[in-house]
């Protein structure tokens, strides 16, 4: 069975997400951070873990977390690691040379089949877009259902002079 998160509840959640970030109003290319706004310069994001607080599968699950932005995708999954419960996983995902403003796709998926879990095919997933980019050390709780809620974690820092 496949859950997806509806259309409106995402423009509900990115509307939130904007307002609690202060950022209704600015230019979409101006970031907000500290209460300030700052120019748009290229950074690195990076999702640094997950959280799961409730998961919709009972059994032991396979993991997939995309992330996309500017052309960039960049995946975290460990062939054959299964999970179970509510884990705390360790992403490292890195988006280097994203712009201020710039829209991340974001998709978390689930499965017991490796050849599904970082497909379109995973049983449970959800996408959703971050409407602005994060300021540092941000987070976010997403509810798909009421059997599934996490919080993704994220940082933004400076670009690494090679990808400039």
């Amino acid at each position: 069975m496949m859950r997806r998160i509806s259309a409106s509840r995402l423009l509900v959640l990115a509307a939130a997400l904007s307002a609690a970030a202060g950022c209704a109003g600015r230019p979409r290319s101006w970031l907000r951070v500290g209460g300030k706004d700052l120019p748009p310069k290229p950074v690195q994001l990076v999702f640094t873990r997950i959280e799961m607080q409730k998961t919709p599968r009972d059994d032991a699950w396979l993991f997939c977390f995309e992330a996309r932005a500017g052309g960039m995708v960049n995946t975290s999954h460990v062939r054959g690691r299964t999970y179970s419960a509510a884990p705390v996983i360790p992403l490292n995902v890195k988006l280097s040379t994203v712009r201020a403003g710039e829209p991340v796709d974001v998709v978390v998926r689930m499965d017991g089949d490796e050849g599904d879990v970082c497909s379109d095919r995973a049983e449970d997933y959800v996408k959703f877009r971050l409407p602005v980019s994060p300021p540092p050390g941000g987070s976010v709780v997403i509810v798909p259902h009421p059997r599934w809620s996490f919080v993704l974690y994220w940082s933004v820092e400076d670009v690494p002079p090679a990808a400039k």
